[in-house]
């Protein structure tokens, strides 16, 4: 659970939780659960950065979060009591939860097979990842800016890319792509369109079937 741990610490811990998801199965990606304080009490960029992180660094599409996430509550969760989840808040991120579940579900690079590559440095404060999808059709850069006062750059010399997060197109300007503070970006070669077509979805879906048929019949 990134939001548990210091900025420093966030590539070594992702490193370690896609190493573990080959050997041991998939981990799901909890941005926040009941043994830390809400996210949204250090405020709404900061809620959404690391959900957004959480989402877009996820295995197989394994992420989740606490009731109440969508609706910025900011009272901690005590298992044993009642707790208010400031439903129906007007201000809320549930548009940009269901944005990034739509990713999750529908592009390629979030299916399973997917190849996932830092390419950052250990103590960079843009967290930056590679997916490529598992017939290597498609391809997303994933750019967190962890910092939660300055803008930072990252080092890009490739083509314009599009952000799938905020639909813009990212020009990189001297060599560079800046984020300001607490930026995510899901950067693809292609547009949003790219995660319009269910095919990939349907194909790989079929063949987790087969395998489970397979799994079955060789009890």
């Amino acid at each position: 659970q990134t939001c548990a741990l210091p900025i420093s610490r966030v590539a070594a811990y992702l490193d370690h939780a896609h190493s573990q998801s080959v050997s041991v199965g998939t981990l799901i990606h909890y941005s926040e659960t009941h043994d830390n304080e809400r996210l949204s009490a250090k405020g709404k960029a900061w809620s959404l950065m690391r959900n957004r992180l959480c989402a877009l660094s996820s295995v197989n599409g394994g992420y989740g979060f606490t009731n109440g996430v969508e609706w910025l509550a900011q009272e901690r969760v005590n298992v044993h009591s009642a707790r208010g989840l400031n439903w129906g808040a007007e201000e809320n991120i549930v548009k940009e939860l269901a944005q990034l579940n739509g990713l999750l579900s529908s592009h390629p690079c979030f299916f399973d097979g997917a190849t996932l590559t830092r390419i950052s440095q250990d103590e960079s404060p843009v967290y930056a990842l590679r997916r490529v999808s598992f017939d290597s059709t498609r391809e997303l850069l994933v750019l967190a800016n962890t910092d939660g006062r300055l803008s930072r750059e990252f080092p890009y010399t490739g083509e314009d890319l599009s952000d799938l997060i905020s639909g813009q197109k990212i020009a990189p300007d001297g060599g560079v792509i800046t984020l300001n503070s607490l930026q995510v970006m899901c950067l693809s070669r292609k547009s949003d369109s790219d995660c319009g077509d269910l095919t990939y979805a349907i194909k790989r879906s079929q063949a987790a079937w087969a395998f489970q048929c397979l799994s079955d019949r060789f009890e």
